[in-house]
């Protein structure tokens, strides 16, 4: 039995599914639920980012804006999923993520 701790999406929907398997002591994916981590907020308010952080940040903001709208030849691949509560629909992400990757490199 793996064992795991529950990220909350910025939706709340699959947070409030994983709370409530949390709070039932239920599993999902074969996984245990140890805690509730905090949301992107909470971190963002604990951990602010320093001047330096800012500007990597809007640095690399502007790269991956460079790309979408043509302005550099570099190569963007964005990957997902962003959760995974199910373990069927991750699986079957995954194979075709890899036939993706063969294709992409």
């Amino acid at each position: 039995m793996r064992e795991a701790v529950l990220s909350p999406d910025p939706e709340g929907e699959t947070a409030k599914i994983n709370r409530y398997h949390f709070q039932k002591g239920l599993r999902s994916m074969s996984f245990n639920f140890l805690k509730t981590l905090p949301t992107p907020a909470e971190i963002r308010s604990r951990y602010p980012l320093t001047d330096h952080g800012k500007a990597v940040k809007k640095q690399k903001d502007q790269d991956v804006t460079d790309v979408i709208t043509g302005q550099s030849d570099k190569f963007l691949v964005i990957i997902g999923p962003c959760s995974a509560d199910n373990e069927t629909s991750v699986l079957d992400y995954v194979s075709r993520l890899a036939r993706v990757q063969e294709k992409v490199f």
